[in-house]
């Protein structure tokens, strides 16, 4: 097998499908890391929960088991806070031992387990930042508990070459200490923010003049929230290059917010709005991202999509956006690429008609935007699965 030259072997391995990839990890040993680190790239996270422990542990605590060091994501799953059980006890006493051949982890997530719980914080998650420090790019804390702000500042500057950070509907209980810290992680780049605590969260970024984020995600924007997002948005300059808002925000939001100083924008999606409301309470509601359009001023805008989630079968719901307003605001040549993505709510009647209200819906729309009708630039992404929102259920408060 050293006929050829290791370089050429690891261009052929690059080409193959996962069926092949995993063939080539069986015909010798000089062959196995070039097969595997694609391999494991391609896979699903390693999911760490108490259903998968036991499966966990035979796979990556085996003597003769070699994929540790191949594994890029991690889930840390299910392991709620509480008392500590027999369940959690055990897995807070393998979890270094499970992770410690894991020397290639890019991405761990926290999904509904308490990384700032006593017993997780003084042994496991010490671990886990001493082992991945020098790796993780990516943090994600879905579902979980946060009992002080200083908790998430302290957990994400741990891992200095952290670049994207995801939050996602995280229960504050405590927000003190997000005007007195001066961390930050210097290669953070990427921000997706669902939860209570979007206003902390900012006000960090702003505190600490963290402002070379990229690309932004936020969930539902409330009342309270708007003026520090608008702030934070406005001092991103011209570092900002995609922006997703997701569900419906407050009305009149760009009396707040606009985009007008985000000269390097050069991609804006919306997300999750909703096609029900009726009358002009409705309009008022779902038209607030017209109003974010017209103050663009970037020229470098080349893709803009919007993801409608449907709730009915009558075409009226299509109505509820201002077509008018819309048209004239994607008469400016900045916006190239529109793509409508549509997809039923998990409350919409499931049946037949959704086909037809697919074919309904491209041409309804083709007709209210004529600059786009002859064109390919225009394009449609149909989901026939149910959906649900990515918003949070919560109430403003300051």
């Amino acid at each position: 097998m050293s006929v050829f030259p290791q370089e050429l072997y690891d261009i052929i391995i690059s080409l193959c499908d996962q069926r092949s990839l995993i063939s080539c990890s069986l015909v010798c040993r000089t062959w196995v890391p070039s097969s595997r680190i694609r391999h494991f790239a391609n896979l699903r996270p390693l999911v760490i929960s108490p259903a998968s422990l036991s499966q966990v542990l035979l796979l990556v605590d085996q003597h003769t088991s070699t994929i540790s060091p191949y594994i890029r994501s991690l889930v840390l799953k299910d392991w709620a806070e509480g008392p500590s059980g027999s369940n959690s006890s055990s897995f807070y006493a393998v979890l270094p031992r499970i992770t410690g051949r894991m020397v290639a982890v890019e991405s761990l997530t926290f999904h509904a387990t308490d990384w700032d719980e006593e017993e997780m914080a003084h042994g496991p998650l010490k671990f886990l930042v001493f082992n991945f420090k020098d790796t993780l790019k990516t943090l994600e804390l879905r579902d979980c508990s946060c009992r002080t702000f200083d908790s998430l500042v302290e957990l994400a500057c741990s891992f200095p070459a952290l670049e994207n950070l995801s939050l996602h509907r995280l229960a504050r209980l405590d927000p003190r200490g997000v005007e007195a810290t001066d961390l930050l992680p210097p290669a953070l780049r990427t921000i997706h923010a669902h939860g209570y605590i979007k206003k902390e969260l900012f006000r960090w970024f702003l505190a600490t003049k963290c402002l070379d984020i990229e690309v932004v995600t936020i969930g539902p924007i409330l009342p309270g929230e708007a003026p520090v997002v608008g702030k934070f948005l406005r001092a991103l300059k011209n570092n900002l290059r995609h922006i997703t808002i997701s569900g419906e925000s407050t009305p009149n939001l760009h009396r707040t917010i606009d985009l007008k100083h985000n000269w390097q924008l050069s991609s804006i999606h919306f997300t999750n709005l909703m096609l029900y409301h009726h009358g002009s309470g409705g309009r008022a509601s779902m038209n607030w991202f017209i109003h974010l359009l017209l103050t663009v001023r970037s020229s470098d805008v080349r893709s803009l999509r919007f993801s409608v989630c449907v709730h009915s079968k009558s075409a009226g719901t299509l109505d509820v956006i201002d077509w008018l307003a819309l048209r004239t605001c994607l008469e400016k040549p900045k916006f190239v690429f529109l793509t409508f993505s549509m997809a039923r709510h998990k409350e919409a009647v499931a049946g037949r008609w959704w086909d037809g209200y697919v074919d309904m819906a491209e041409k309804f729309v083709r007709e209210r935007l004529p600059q786009y009708q002859d064109t390919g630039i225009l394009c449609f992404d149909f989901e026939k699965d149910l959906i649900t929102a990515d918003s949070d259920d919560e109430s403003d408060s300051d």
